[in-house]
């Protein structure tokens, strides 16, 4: 199933354990990663979650191109804030939930 996200905040859950709350808000979308806040899903088998760049501050997100239950999630962000875009995917989605 297709997350159809217009406004507010939802949570996504990845079978690595991260979490990704993705706000959508008056001045755009924004992606923020929480590593390893969930136990990794047995499916990974001794995966580990990497830090990645500006993990748990709010990034802008310039395109969502994939994001769905059971897939890896495919973000466009503004990692470096100059505009150049940054291509995040994610390990496959196990949930994603409306929080507001």
């Amino acid at each position: 199933m297709a997350a159809e996200i217009s406004s507010g905040t939802c949570r996504i859950t990845t079978a690595t354990g991260s979490v990704y709350d993705l706000a959508i808000g008056p001045e755009g979308p924004t992606l923020t990663r929480w590593p390893g806040e969930l136990p990794v899903h047995p499916s990974m088998d001794g995966a580990e979650t990497d830090p990645l760049r500006r993990d748990t501050e709010a990034i802008t997100v310039l395109a969502v191109h994939q994001l769905a239950v059971g897939q890896p999630a495919v973000f466009v962000l503004d990692l470096r804030r100059d505009g150049i875009p940054t291509l995040r995917t994610t390990s496959t989605v196990l949930t994603i939930n409306h929080l507001s």
